[in-house]
């Protein structure tokens, strides 16, 4: 009985995971406010959700691409070489990063906290691909 439930509750997980990903990029918006997060609800509510039939393969690797690069931009602006660098030059546009969403944190408890939305993005995208895969859906 128990066993049922859990293959149930399971592959009704993996029959929406595209709805998975879009409360993912959403989530972003909502935890880390600035404009490099501010792609996501463009790309769920203007092009996503109106398209006549799902999206392709093309709409999940650019933001499967734009999350990858937003996740790498996080971490090396919280390296501290490049943190420490930028504050000793002239480069008083960095404060300026702050508006995009980049923010350097002092622990890494506070980074992972930062970077979880990116990466549950991440992984339900590549979750999303492996289903259509297995389906014969991605084209």
């Amino acid at each position: 009985m128990i066993s049922r439930q859990i293959s149930a509750l399971f592959r009704a997980i993996i029959s929406n995971t595209a709805l998975i990903s879009y409360i993912c990029m959403l989530m972003s918006l909502y935890t880390n406010a600035g404009l490099v997060a501010l792609l996501y609800p463009f790309a769920v509510f203007g092009y996503a959700l109106l398209e006549e039939t799902r999206p392709g393969k093309t709409f999940w690797r650019t933001i499967l691409a734009y999350s990858l690069s937003v996740l790498f931009l996080k971490y090396v602006i919280n390296l501290n070489i490049i943190h420490t660098t930028l504050i000793e030059t002239k480069w008083s546009l960095i404060d300026g990063f702050v508006k995009f969403g980049l923010h350097h944190l002092e622990t890494t408890k506070d980074l992972v906290w930062h970077m979880l939305p990116e990466m549950l993005i991440v992984m339900s995208i590549l979750c999303h691909e492996i289903v259509e895969q297995f389906t014969g859906l991605f084209e």
